[in-house]
């Protein structure tokens, strides 16, 4: 004979059931992290050889603090709740060869304190500071910067997500001005010493402090200097030179950490990597380049960015032209078998646009044709940026997102800005979506980028499309044993 279950039997079932702990358990449960990551063929493949799709968002932590940027509006688990929620399963966390500078060559690692002082003043440092402190009680003014990182890769990692890190330049600053010093090897602050140094040493401290550390990248937006004088120091600018100076980076990091995929860019700001692709380069007969000769070739990754190209994505476009200008710079390396090339994994490790839903961007020429050739090459992708925000950029203090878009090869070259602006996914207390709509286009975006790989989203994942990004979501298995569970008890 059943037991007729009391309301107060129920109450308890159901609180049970829905809560944040049972929920985020069931998630880890099937979303666990299976390092290392490796390389098959076009394919990133976890521990037991599934294929991976990289899809993640961009935090930064390069400019003048040298920390992860937003502490300051929110605690570290809300920041990353927030990333998770989206679905994504992979964090660009990008660093400034300076930070490691510090820590080896100017007395070890800075507090806090210092760093914020630094970079802000000391009035403003110690307002910043006690409001990251307010947010994340677990710090005080002597923690150290390193402790603050390790603090984001843990709560990464208890999130489920894979933590990729950039090096994203060597001065901290804002990047990436042609003029800033910091864009060829041999540049005014790019020592290439220094450079493959702090590559190792991260690559190191990462192996021994992150649980989910996954891959790194080895320089951001590579580019050569448009204005004189260039730097007595500056080496040719070439691919040859490119591939000396890679080929060195990636060898020390697999040195220091084996189990990390590396990411190689290429040049002209991260958009042409079509001599190490083809494995030749037009004008360099000496270039050659074969994946197969490589030490860690089971961990070589290609990354490429792309923002808004209007003169070649245009309104109403049937997105042939963008194709046929992507393909150029073998972003189709991933499908193609051409004798000789080297085929590998492709992520676009950056790109975006304006996230404002008045704007209307999201639903452009420009979103739908990457994210259609994306999804049609299988390339995973990080977006820019996460935040809405900066402790400092470019010399204002608590500055909010807009990135100057160029528009065509042409500008690219010399860094031409555009009114257009770029904003952070979140708004600028790093509290909320700064689109409703644009957001949940993205969420489809990555649906349909989880579906070539023949996955899905993340079941951490809040279903946007249908519930508001404040409310809370339960996977169909949770509501189905609710369901069978009341029915078993009445």
């Amino acid at each position: 004979m059943r037991r007729l279950v009391s309301i107060s039997e129920l109450t308890a079932l159901l609180a049970a059931i829905l809560s944040p702990a049972s929920a985020s358990e069931s998630a880890a449960d099937g979303h666990r992290l299976l390092l290392p990551l490796s390389v098959n063929d076009q394919n990133i493949v976890d521990s037991k050889n599934a294929t991976v799709a990289l899809i993640g968002v961009n935090w930064a932590g390069h400019e003048r603090t040298m920390l992860p940027e937003g502490l300051q509006h929110q605690p570290i688990a809300s920041i990353v709740s927030k990333v998770a929620e989206v679905g994504f399963n992979s964090v660009r966390l990008t660093f400034a060869t300076e930070m490691v500078d510090d820590v080896v060559d100017r007395g070890g690692d800075v507090t806090l304190k210092t760093t914020l002082e630094r970079a802000l003043g000391a009035e403003n440092g110690t307002k910043v500071l006690q409001q990251i402190v307010k947010n994340n009680p677990s710090f005080n003014e002597n923690t150290k910067r390193l402790e603050v990182w390790d603090a984001v890769a843990a709560e990464l990692a208890r999130q489920n997500v894979f933590l990729h890190l950039d090096n994203h330049l060597s001065k901290a600053g804002w990047c990436c001005p042609i003029d800033d010093g910091n864009g060829w090897f041999g540049d005014t602050f790019f020592n290439t010493s220094n450079w493959v140094r702090s590559l190792a040493f991260m690559a190191e401290h990462g192996k021994a402090n992150w649980k989910s550390f996954s891959s790194i990248g080895l320089r951001n937006e590579i580019r050569e200097p448009a204005a004189l004088p260039f730097a007595a120091t500056l080496e040719p600018r070439n691919w040859t030179t490119w591939k000396a100076r890679m080929v060195q980076a990636a060898n020390a990091v697999h040195a220091a950490n084996p189990e990390i995929l590396i990411f190689f860019g290429g040049r002209l700001l991260d958009y042409d990597i079509s001599a190490p692709a083809l494995g030749s380069a037009v004008g360099e007969p000496s270039f050659n380049f074969s994946l197969a000769e490589l030490l860690f070739r089971n961990k070589f990754v290609f990354e490429q960015h792309q923002y808004n190209q209007i003169e070649i994505v245009r309104p109403g476009d049937d997105c042939g032209s963008y194709v046929s200008f992507l393909d150029g710079l073998e972003g189709n390396l991933t499908v193609r078998s051409a004798a000789g090339s080297n085929r590998a994994p492709l992520v676009m490790s950056e790109w975006g646009h304006d996230q404002r839903d008045e704007k209307g961007v999201f639903k452009q020429s420009f979103r739908r044709c990457l994210v259609d050739y994306m999804v049609d090459r299988r390339i995973g992708w990080m977006v820019w940026v996460l935040g809405g925000s900066y402790y400092t950029r470019e010399g204002v203090a608590d500055y909010d997102e807009p990135f100057g878009e160029f528009t065509s090869l042409g500008m690219m070259a010399t860094r031409i800005w555009r009114l257009t602006f770029l904003l952070g996914l979140l708004d600028h207390t790093w509290s909320s979506f700064r689109g409703t709509d644009s957001i949940k286009q993205m969420q489809a975006d990555m649906k349909r980028t989880y579906a070539a790989f023949n996955q899905t989203l993340p079941s951490t994942a809040k279903d946007l499309t249908g519930v508001s990004s404040e409310g809370s979501f339960w996977p169909a298995s949770i509501v189905t044993v609710l369901i069978a569970s009341i029915l078993a008890m009445v």
